[in-house]
């Protein structure tokens, strides 16, 4: 990826998450650990991650939900909430349902998808779904 592209990249990022403060040494550290990445691959996961995420912390690590935004983009991990909405949680390790608000987080192991507020509620397993699974593969399972 060309240094233009990174900074073409950053200002769309920075523009959405407008609370987030970054050092030029910062910006430098995420630029040699994401340089390895096409033009396009950068791109298509900067306006992913604007789109899927609602928030970003100063503790969280960019550079990686960056890269899982490109690596883990055919992936789609459907999680169906109680409140009836089916939605991809992606590559993220944590989402609120559009609908209710409700957060849910992935699993490690068997675990699955679960709501904190509810750990005995198992949302699917944590399998890949593949592209276009069906509404009816999205069963909540308790």
């Amino acid at each position: 990826m060309t240094k233009a592209t990174f900074e073409k990249g950053m200002l769309f990022f920075l523009a959405t998450f407008r609370g987030l403060e970054t050092s030029k040494e910062t910006q430098g550290a995420w630029y040699g650990l994401l340089q390895d990445l096409t033009d396009a691959q950068f791109l298509q996961a900067i306006k992913r991650v604007c789109k899927e995420r609602s928030e970003i912390f100063p503790a969280t690590n960019v550079v990686a939900i960056i890269r899982d935004a490109v690596f883990n983009s055919g992936q789609r991990y459907l999680v169906g909430c109680h409140c009836g909405e089916v939605f991809n949680l992606g590559g993220f390790a944590k989402r609120e349902c559009p609908r209710c608000g409700k957060t849910y987080i992935k699993g490690k192991g068997a675990q699955g998808y679960f709501s904190p507020d509810d750990k005995r509620e198992r949302i699917l397993s944590n399998q890949p779904q593949q592209i276009g699974a069906t509404i009816d593969e999205a069963v909540v399972r308790t």
